[in-house]
């Protein structure tokens, strides 16, 4: 296995990874934490659509795109992605600490609390049993992946799922907005399912990519 020296000591590569996905899923909370503060922030501000261009929003985003998604891009080129993608499920479960605490956010024990505990469940499972040592790939050998016919039916089926979702939000985004607005305590999961879903889809792209 590949070996690293930080600060002087032997660490093998997959177990810098995994140190590097948990900083940056806590600057991710962190950030995401500061850009709900900032859009809720008093005063007036710029705003693009919807978005507030508070110092709050702003500091989050920059925490966000300077230092989480940099860090996730180091521990992909250190340990496999199906070590360190499933580590993003931190992410969840440190929203759902600091969330309550930070923002004044209600918790609720179904599904938030069986949700989270799946998710950190899979997490340490595949934590301790996925690959920690990266094969070899180079452009033969990903266009051959995208020949296969399974891959490219997979593929499919993801762009038409995200596609799906994204019309449902558009045709219907002011019903979604009204229900945001009187739930705001407790949402419809179905509708918070569309918008998770097609971010999950956007991720899986860029980890393709």
């Amino acid at each position: 296995p590949q070996i690293l020296l930080v600060g002087g000591f032997p660490l093998p590569a997959w177990v810098v990874a995994v140190s590097v996905c948990l900083s940056a899923s806590v600057l991710t909370v962190i950030g995401f934490v500061l850009q709900k503060k900032g859009a809720n922030a008093p005063g007036d501000h710029w705003q693009i659509g919807d978005v507030v261009l508070s110092k709050e929003w702003i500091s989050g985003f920059i925490l966000i795109v300077c230092a989480g998604f940099p860090l996730d891009l180091l521990a992909y080129s250190l340990a496999p992605m199906s070590l360190t993608t499933p580590l993003s499920g931190v992410t969840v479960a440190l929203n759902m600490a600091l969330a309550p605490r930070l923002l004044g956010e209600v918790v609720q024990s179904w599904p938030d609390a069986a949700a989270t505990g799946l998710i950190v469940g899979g997490t340490l499972i595949t934590t301790a049993s996925g690959a920690h040592e990266e094969p070899l790939y180079n452009s033969h050998r990903v266009w051959e992946l995208l020949g296969n016919h399974l891959m490219r039916s997979c593929l499919c089926l993801l762009l038409s799922v995200i596609s799906i979702c994204i019309g449902i939000m558009m045709l219907r985004r002011g019903e979604l907005a009204k229900s945001a607005q009187r739930r705001a305590g407790n949402p419809n999961v179905l509708e918070v399912l569309l918008p998770s879903i097609v971010a999950g889809g956007a991720g899986c792209l860029t980890n393709i990519a």
